[in-house]
This record gives C-alpha cells, structure tokens and sequence, in this order.
C-alpha cells in the first residue's frame, strides 16, 4: 500500500553506460582498494575458504549432540541462533533420501529441451495416477540420472526383452458369467484385488490350465487343482495372448478341455504350447515348506527344488533354451567337439602316433 502514489525520477545519464567507461570505472574502484585489501600468501587469501561466521563462544567449541560437528551461528538466518556446521549437507537431513524427485529439462533454448527427464509409471495419465505415481516413487519414477535404466533396452522402461503374458480370456460356460471375462496384464508386477469369491483363483487357474501343468505340483495341491478344474472349466474355453522374449513375437494360447493347451499358428496347424510359464499360489508354497517330522529336512528340499527348477538347475531330460542346464549341455557338446578335432590335427600331424578317441 502507497497512499502518496509512486513518485519516478527522470535519470538521463543513467540511461545507458557505454562498455568502456564501465570498465574504466571499475579499475579505478579496484585501483583505489588496492591499498584495503589482506596481502596475499604465496599469491592466495589466508582467509579463503575459512568461515566468516561469529566466533564467540560456544561457536567452535560446543558439538553438535547429534552428528558431533562443530557449532556456528547464524542458524536459520538469524545471527542469535547457534547450528551445527553441517546443517547445510543433504546426509544430514534423513528425509531427504525418502521424497520424490523428478527431473526437468528448464531450458532455456530448443536444443535444450529433453535433455533432462523421468519415467512416471501410470495406467492412464491423470493428476490422479500422478499423486500414485509420487506416493510410491521409488517403483513409479525413475529420473534420467537414476542407475536403474541402465538395466531397461536402450535405457527405455517401455522396451520390453522378455516374455509376458499380454492379457487372459475366460469365456465358455463359467459360473454365472453371461460374456467371456478379459483380464489385461502389464508386463511388470500385477496385482489381482478382490474380495472372497470374486475369480482371483478362477484367474490364477486358469493361467495354470493354459500355460502350465499340474504334474510338478505336490500330491495334495494337485488333487484340488484338478477338483478345481473339473468344477469350473469343464466347457470353459480359455484364451491368452503371450509376446515371446527379445523378438516379443505376439502369440495366441487357447485351452479347452477336449483340445487341451494350444497355440495358433498363421501358417500351420495349431500346436502344443511350449511358452513356459510357472504359476504358484500360496497353497502350494504352504505345502512345499510343510514339516514332516520323520524327514525334518523334507521341507528345505522341497523348497530348494522349486528354487532350482525356477533358475534352470533342475534336470530334466530336455532341457529348455536358456535354462542353466541346456547351457551347460551345449558347453558339454562343444568342448567334445573341440577336444576331438584337436585330437585329430594331432593325429594327422604326426602319422607315427596311435589316434586316440576321447569321448565326453
């Protein structure tokens, strides 16, 4: 509030200051305080880099109770209040590591612009997903500064290399369902929310159905899982679209009970479905960790081999690609080759020699 109204004074020669008077100024200010100035030591300021705070006690003598630093003063601005010296650095402030952050270009020029980014995980743009999305940041935000894409294709969360499960049909006579039942799917984590008789297992067997088999579940939660099936998919017609890895091929599982699990093929007739997929649900892993008490290991040998078929350590006598056991197969197979063709240049170098035969 001005009750007496801005008052402008009219300054002609402040107007515009030519390049080399300004110059010429500001060697005479620096020539006149020449005289003013610390002398230097071996060409520096002996006070560089030392605090110009108020030193009266107890600044530099009393700790801080909690880092253990030294105290100045001059906290929060004001020169009464006495803080620790290292109030100033981020490790010291522990929320700091807890908030969101994400990165902006602010440019200035075109070239500029995206030089700076972040990845915000939503389902649909919104200031609703956007609030999620801040709310759990640490797996919906990833700024352009942050190590984890360096593990994404070309540094791109979008870019997918390996296998997913694009979305489940459940159509046919289920229930009291009047139209089939899609469930789309997001190639990272999904999570199925419902209440007690909504369809989570209904979902969750029905994976099973299409892509999976009962025959390496344990005896108790076979019997269900076929009880189960036999109850609710007997004219059931189930319909997947899965993307194979790095050439995320798109392909179409179906299931029935008279066809069984197969996959449509443009050119050729349908065949069974090879995409492997392991479901597991919390009865099974129940039982796999169960006591026994005449096997008191029974349980960890159980759940080591879930562990080992998940990684590819279990023997089986064909191998999938890119399970640890066709890798070690194939290493097998060309160390052999190599041993026998090393074998046999030696034998046609020396002629004299009796040929061996080595065998893996």
């Amino acid at each position: 509030m001005n009750p007496g109204r801005p008052r402008f004074l009219g300054c002609a020669h402040l107007a515009h200051v030519d390049v080399a008077d300004l110059d010429r100024v500001i060697a005479r200010v620096n020539a006149k305080n020449a005289a003013m100035k610390r002398k230097l030591v071996d060409g520096l300021d002996s006070l560089l880099r030392v605090s110009r705070k108020d030193e009266r006690l107890p600044a530099r003598s009393a700790t801080c109770w909690y880092c253990g630093r030294l105290c100045v003063w001059g906290g929060n601005g004001i020169t009464g209040n006495l803080m620790c010296s290292g109030a100033r650095e981020l490790n010291d402030f522990l929320c700091v590591k807890t908030l969101a952050y994400v990165a902006t270009s602010d440019a200035y020029s075109l070239d500029k612009i995206g030089t700076r980014f972040s990845w915000l995980r939503m389902g649909e743009p919104s200031l609703e997903a956007m609030r999620q999305a801040f709310l759990d940041h640490d797996a919906r935000i990833i700024c352009n500064w942050d190590s984890r894409l360096a593990s994404y294709p070309n540094g791109d969360p979008n870019e997918m290399r390996h296998g997913w499960i694009k979305s489940l049909t459940i159509g046919g006579d289920v229930g009291n369902a009047r139209k089939p039942l899609v469930i789309p799917l997001h190639p990272g984590p999904n999570t199925i929310i419902g209440g007690r008789g909504s369809g989570k297992s209904t979902l969750v067997a029905g994976l099973r159905m299409v892509y999976a088999s009962k025959a390496d579940l344990p005896g108790k939660i076979r019997v269900e899982a076929d009880a189960f099936a036999a109850a609710i998919f007997v004219r059931a017609r189930l319909e997947a679209t899965h993307l194979l890895p790095n050439s995320q091929k798109e392909q179409i599982a179906t299931w029935s009970r008279d066809a069984g699990a197969l996959t449509r093929h443009a050119v050729a007739a349908d065949v069974p479905t090879t995409f492997k997929v392991r479901v597991v649900n919390q009865k099974e892993l129940f039982e796999r960790v169960s006591r026994d008490k005449d096997d008191p290991f029974a349980a960890s040998r159980s759940f080591l081999a879930f562990v080992d078929e998940s990684l590819g350590f279990g023997r089986v006598p064909n191998p999938a690609a890119g399970t640890w056991w066709r890798d070690f197969e194939t290493a097998g197979v060309s160390w052999t080759a190599a041993m026998r063709s090393d074998a046999g240049g030696r034998s046609n170098a020396a002629p004299g020699c009796p040929r061996q035969g080595i065998g893996a």
